[in-house]
């Protein structure tokens, strides 16, 4: 690994892993050890750390409101960094995610818990756990979570689960991310004495100040491009200035109509990165010779407008004003901008106004009053 990141790293490029706050189950594991040792875990409703299930099997779940947490997961990420340099993290599945929804599970005798596959038979359950029968998990009102009306722990830890202080997940649960957030950024920020750069699903209203954003595992449709905009949009208002949204979609089969239009918009998103699942076909720039001349072209502008991202970045680190904005932002009194969807401004100059619809070879958008230019060529519009 080591010899790796020195190659990443003689290429100029940076690395950011991806990690899960979730602690696997295994005796040898000095995260798991000291984190039993530092009673740092979240607790089921019998009192014992709660056991879940992700990606590594059993797992436990720290607790960032527990006293001790920040020097647990400062020693955990110090470690790491001794093994291999990085320049920010990727915190995931810190909603928490959990696949094994109950308000307390146990081992199985014999371990049928998968070592490999794929995200279906990784995410199926191999603990027993108990039915939730308790006011936290069914309260009296329902949610429609995941789109199904599915119960409020669906996927997710115990609503009963409890946390440093007698909290519960009932209470607490929207605030997870925010509290690794914090916690992981300023570790980072100590450890490499620079300005940090990680990037968390969960996000919470303050969550700017601290991280980036993405907008979770979207699908490889054209749907989803287009409520990509909007989406980043609203987190911008929010306080999440950083967000993007993976380009050519995360689940699914992209193809080369819909990745091309996408790495174009996708190249004016505050956060721009095209990744997908283990399960997709690979959707990189380079997979198509038409893609690849979109990268190109759009790619090397945002390059190219760096400096001036670069200058919004920091208004927004000064002023709260967000990167990519609705047009209403900038044009108020105009009304016709109350109502555009898919065009926006990057700042208060630039305005994109990208395809969104299969098949299309022109779009039309509108201009408010003003003199406009074209990025490309600067010609007047």
């Amino acid at each position: 690994m080591a010899t790796f990141m020195d190659e990443i790293h003689a290429s100029g490029q940076k690395y950011v892993p991806i990690i899960d706050p979730e602690i696997s189950e295994h005796t040898n594991d000095y995260a798991y050890t000291q984190g039993l040792s530092m009673d740092i875990f979240i607790r089921d409703v019998s009192g014992k750390p709660y056991l879940g299930q992700v990606w590594p099997g059993p797992t436990f779940f720290p607790d960032f409101f527990h006293p001790n947490a920040t020097s647990y997961w400062s020693e955990q990420i110090q470690l790491m960094y001794k093994s291999f340099t990085f320049e920010g993290l990727w915190i995931d599945m810190n909603e928490l995610a959990n696949f094994c929804p109950g308000s307390k599970c146990t081992r199985n005798p014999v371990d049928t818990c998968p070592k490999t596959g794929n995200s279906t038979t990784m995410t199926i359950c191999c603990r027993h756990c108990s039915v939730n029968v308790n006011k936290y998990d069914n309260p009296p009102f329902a949610i429609n979570n995941a789109g199904n009306h599915d119960a409020i722990y669906h996927k997710g830890i115990s609503t009963a689960a409890l946390q440093y202080g007698g909290l519960r997940q009932y209470d607490t649960h929207n605030l997870y991310g925010l509290s690794e957030s914090i916690v992981t950024n300023a570790v980072l920020e100590e450890i490499t004495n620079k300005r940090t750069f990680v990037l968390s699903r969960s996000t919470f209203p303050g969550s700017g100040a601290h991280v980036a954003h993405w907008t979770g595992d979207n699908a490889a449709t054209w749907d989803d491009l287009r409520w990509s905009i909007p989406s980043i949009l609203k987190f911008g208002l929010f306080g999440i200035p950083m967000v993007g949204a993976d380009i050519c979609g995360f689940l699914g089969a992209s193809d080369m109509e819909l990745c091309a239009r996408w790495t174009a918009l996708g190249s004016f998103y505050p956060l721009a990165r095209n990744h997908n699942n283990l399960d997709s076909p690979s959707q990189e720039t380079y997979m198509w010779p038409e893609v690849t001349a979109v990268g190109q072209k759009f790619i090397g502008l945002r390059y190219r407008l760096l400096p001036y991202i670069y200058t919004l970045s920091y208004h927004a680190h000064r002023d709260g004003l967000p990167i990519a904005r609705p047009v209403l932002m900038e044009f108020p009194t105009d009304t016709v901008t109350h109502n555009i969807n898919y065009q926006f401004m990057i700042g208060n100059a630039l305005l994109v106004t990208p395809v969104v619809n299969k098949g299309a070879t022109t779009v039309t958008g509108y201009f408010p009053r003003g003199v406009w230019y074209n990025i490309f060529d600067f010609s007047q519009i």
